[in-house]
């Protein structure tokens, strides 16, 4: 036999100590001994405490998932409680129409009164279109530019809301008979501006009367060659021609002018003034009035917005030393300084305020009276001082004409304060020639009516100032006529509206970013909190106050929009885009990369955000390469051409509808002219009755929002018939959140029944049976549902308004029956859900948050109990995991040891069985045999 070396292992691997490492065989190779199922079977009976620990807590896991399941539907079920217990769903109102000439809805979050409501739509709204003269289709153009922009216009007619004091003009019909003794009745009843009386005059073929404006009065021609009077009377007892100053006209002549309806009052919009750019207010002192006493009288006009606010301000600074009223004429201020002395009275702005020089206060005092620059231009007119993009005409004197037959007439204009009164000046003074509004009305043009020939039409500055220069009517040529061009009436200043640009749309009151030439950025925050932009002055300032841009924002030479200069002379551009998706800067006009400009002589680089677009016209281009080039602009104006078959035409449309989108488009530098087909105008909506009391409203597109509070009215055809618009309540909504409390009710129903269920059959429980919480959740929801609410009125249950549980306690919903019981008295019904003590969603969420809310709860707390007890059990179980890894670990270690000395004994019970002993020497004997 072979002996086995004590050093050599006895051992097979077949299994690894789970803390030490250690390789054990499954049996013992030299004892035969079955380790693995050994150590198992000891272990076994070790972990039997861990075990039963273990599936404790996997029982009190499984409950915490089902209370945090109960948890989330009470959360549900009490949110569809407090929703069916909120006042405003029982507001919920539904509008009908009883004609398709008109649809209303009620408003999103809307709560229009019940009731009906009359309304007469009288028109829908459009877009302008017009359409060139007819082209062939390879016909070239012909060189030159045009431009096109929303507004500017200077002879666009007031609104009738502003005459009379501001009491306005009352809608009806009005006779007129010219003097051949025709007669027409004109139909006034729906008329909102002075355009519009003078277009239904104008427009009518029964009479040959053409009205005009003459200053702040209407005026008849009578065109008829008839011998008898011109006459106007009232219809059917009505006062349309006495607010318009025609009532009483019956003369014998030809013209009659009525009388001055047009006035400035106390009532009088601040932004109404100056052809409606309004007076810029800053906070603090805005007027600084020196006396004749040579005292300081400083005025803060606070938050005026009217014209008496203004007056009510200036008479509080110093009642004894200074007066403020409307002047004379109805068109400007007028203060008085009511000390003596020999200081100058004046008024000046305050910092950078421009208050007192827009109320046309800065002017020179005479007599210790300050009659101040006239701040209306009249029914049809524009200020003067309006033109030249605001900055307006300075001191106007003589202008020279000389018509065709040689004749020189010096017109003088100092008196003149608008266009109306240049053009009236002119017509009075020059011989031979004429002036009017141009074809593009933005401007003035002369025509030489003499037909002569001997000499050129001349116009020539007559004075100093360069009147004729500024009105832009230099001429000397063989011309019939001298156009003004673009006189610019400004229609943007630092207190223009944002909420009024863009047609009236407005503008995205959000942030836009500008890097000037520098490459420096900067950031305009029109949203600050408590701090957000409402003026073109508001954007100006924040743009005029980032540090280290360059860049200085101002209105632009036109009027009609902002302009960003640079003031660094980098070696860059200036550029502006928006912040994320906003749209600001676009709607400002001043998305994207500055180019070069004239800027006072010097070339700067400049961003205009100007309203007007320019065109320009190749010698190549025709109709179809002019249509690219305008709809690539993008600029609210869509182009399209018009073929006939024959010939084609340039059509233009505004992109949006209304009477404040209706395009200037001068084409005068061009072989273009278009005619309207189609006016940009309003749709119009009468509130109550035409008979009288009733109002006009208007509104660019053909919806009118919040007409009645909460309620949209959209206006589908002008038939001028009355239509009657119903609101009721509606039960749609409360139906519908019932049937969602139901749902939430329901699931929470089954969910609980789930858990608390026992089966004796298979001897089986849920989750939570028997348990506190759920015995105690069931109760108190199932309590509150079944039992009466008393003292809210006649409905005290839920059950008397359809909502009942069934015998397996689910909850069921009689729609039907909650409609009715709504119907029949909605105050008991809502009382019943909303009241804010006893009501059904009040005692429901009351009860919810008793049993689930987040803290401090029945269920929560039974949670946290859970959390705690499973935190404490797997400290626990990990604590006894590490014991018994370590007795595993030593029973394999014992065994191990076990194999290595019963080895070892075997070794050297293996090596005794072969041993031989070898006797001494000495000790042999031999023997002798004898």
């Amino acid at each position: 036999m072979t002996s086995i070396p004590s050093s050599t292992s006895l051992v097979t691997p077949s299994l690894t100590s789970q803390s030490t490492g250690l390789i054990t065989p499954s049996t013992g190779l030299i004892t035969g001994i079955p380790i693995q199922d050994t150590v198992d079977q000891l272990m076994a009976v070790a972990s039997q405490s861990k075990n039963i620990l273990t599936s404790r807590t996997q029982d009190l896991t499984n409950e915490k998932t089902a209370v945090t399941q109960l948890e989330t539907l009470i959360a549900a079920f009490q949110y569809e409680a407090n929703a069916i217990g909120t006042a405003s769903l029982f507001q919920t109102r539904q509008a009908t129409s009883n004609d398709a000439a008109l649809t209303a809805a009620v408003a999103t979050d809307g709560s229009p009164a019940p009731g009906s409501y009359l309304f007469t739509p009288v028109q829908t709204a459009s877009t302008q279109q017009l359409l060139s003269q007819s082209f062939a289709s390879t016909d070239k153009i012909g060189a030159g530019s045009f431009t096109f922009g929303v507004g500017g216009f200077v002879d666009k007619g007031i609104s009738l809301d502003q005459l009379n004091g501001g009491t306005g003009v009352r809608g009806g019909k009005i006779r007129i008979t010219d003097r051949s003794g025709a007669s027409a009745v004109i139909d006034l009843s729906y008329a909102r501006s002075i355009d519009d009386v003078l277009d239904a005059i104008n427009n009518n073929t029964s009479i040959n009367v053409t009205a005009a404006v003459s200053g702040d009065s209407l005026q008849l021609l009578d065109n008829s060659g008839g011998s008898g009077n011109l006459k106007v009377q009232e219809v059917s007892g009505g006062s349309t021609a006495t607010d318009l100053g025609l009532a009483g006209i019956d003369v014998a002549a030809s013209t009659a002018t009525g009388s001055d309806v047009f006035t400035l009052s106390a009532n009088s919009k601040l932004s109404s003034l100056n052809d409606e750019t309004g007076i810029q207010l800053r906070s603090g002192d805005e007027l600084s009035i020196t006396l004749a006493d040579g005292s300081t009288v400083n005025v803060d006009l606070g938050d005026a917005s009217t014209l008496g606010g203004v007056i009510d301000a200036i008479n509080a600074a110093a009642p004894t030393k200074l007066s403020a009223a409307i002047g004379g004429d109805g068109n400007r201020l007028q203060l008085t300084d009511l000390t003596t002395g020999a200081s100058t009275f004046a008024v000046t702005d305050v910092g950078g305020g421009t208050a007192a020089d827009d109320l046309g206060l800065t002017v020179a005092s005479a007599g210790g009276t300050i009659t101040g620059a006239r701040l209306a231009s009249g029914l049809r007119d524009t200020l003067v001082s309006s033109m030249n993009g605001g900055k307006g005409l300075g001191t106007l004197g003589d202008v020279d004409i000389t018509n065709r037959n040689g004749d020189t007439s010096h017109i003088d204009l100092s008196g003149a304060e608008t266009l109306g009164q240049i053009v009236s000046a002119i017509n009075a003074q020059a011989v031979g020639v004429t002036a009017s509004i141009n074809a593009a009305r933005n401007g003035i043009v002369l025509s030489d009516t003499t037909g002569g020939t001997t000499s050129n039409f001349i116009v020539a500055d007559g004075d100093a100032t360069d009147s004729a220069s500024k009105l832009g009517l230099i001429a000397d040529g063989t011309a019939t006529s001298v156009n003004s061009g673009a006189l610019n009436r400004q229609q943007v200043s630092a207190a223009t509206l944002l909420s009024s640009l863009n047609g009236g749309a407005g503008i995205q009151v959000g942030d836009f970013k500008i890097t000037g030439t520098t490459g420096v950025l900067g950031a305009v925050d029109l949203n600050q909190v408590d701090n957000v932009a409402t003026t073109v002055g508001d954007v100006i300032d924040r743009i005029n106050a980032l540090v280290g841009v360059g860049v200085q924002a101002r209105i632009n030479d036109r009027g009609d929009g902002i302009e960003l200069v640079d003031t660094f002379g980098g070696p860059g551009s200036i550029t502006v885009t928006e912040v994320g998706n906003g749209t600001t800067a676009k709607d400002l006009n001043l998305v994207g990369t500055s180019t070069l400009a004239d800027v006072d002589g010097v070339q700067k680089q400049v961003i205009d955000g100007s309203t007007t677009t320019t065109v320009t016209i190749t010698a190549d281009d025709t109709l179809s390469t002019l249509v690219s080039k305008i709809n690539a602009l993008n600029r609210g104006v869509t182009a399209s051409v018009l073929n006939d078959g024959k010939r084609q035409r340039l059509s233009l449309t505004a992109n949006e509808s209304g009477a404040s989108n209706e395009l200037l488009i001068d084409t005068s530098d061009t072989s273009l002219s278009f005619q309207e087909i189609s006016g940009g105008r309003d749709a119009l909506l009468l509130y109550g009755s035409s008979g009288g009391g009733g109002a006009l409203l208007s509104s660019s597109s053909n919806t009118f929002e919040n007409v009645v509070n909460g309620l949209n009215v959209t206006v589908n055809n002008g038939t001028l018939a009355p239509v009657t618009v119903n609101v009721s309540t509606s039960t749609d909504s409360l139906v519908a959140t019932a049937k969602q409390f139901v749902s939430a009710y329901n699931s929470l129903r089954t969910t609980l029944d789930k858990l608390t269920a026992y089966d004796p059959t298979a001897q089986t429980t849920g989750l939570l049976f028997g348990t506190t919480e759920a015995l105690q959740v069931d109760t108190d929801l199932t309590q509150l549902i079944t039992s009466p609410y008393y003292g809210l009125g006649q409905f005290q249950s839920l059950t008397s308004v359809g909502i009942t549980l069934d015998d397996s306690g689910q909850m069921v919903l009689d729609d039907a029956k909650l409609t009715a019981a709504f119907q029949k008295d909605p105050d008991a019904v809502t009382k019943l859900f909303t009241d804010s003590a006893s009501g059904v969603g009040a005692k429901l969420n009351a009860a919810c948050e008793r049993l689930a809310s987040t803290s401090n709860s029945l269920l929560s707390n039974r949670v946290d109990s859970l959390t705690s007890i499973i935190d404490a059990n797997n400290r626990r179980i990990d604590q006894m995991t590490d014991r018994l890894n370590a007795q595993r670990d030593a029973l394999l270690a014992q065994f191990n040891n076990l194999e290595s000395v019963v080895a070892s004994l075997k070794s050297n019970a293996s090596a005794l069985s072969t041993y031989t002993p070898i006797p001494p020497i000495n000790s042999v004997r031999a023997t002798t045999v004898v």
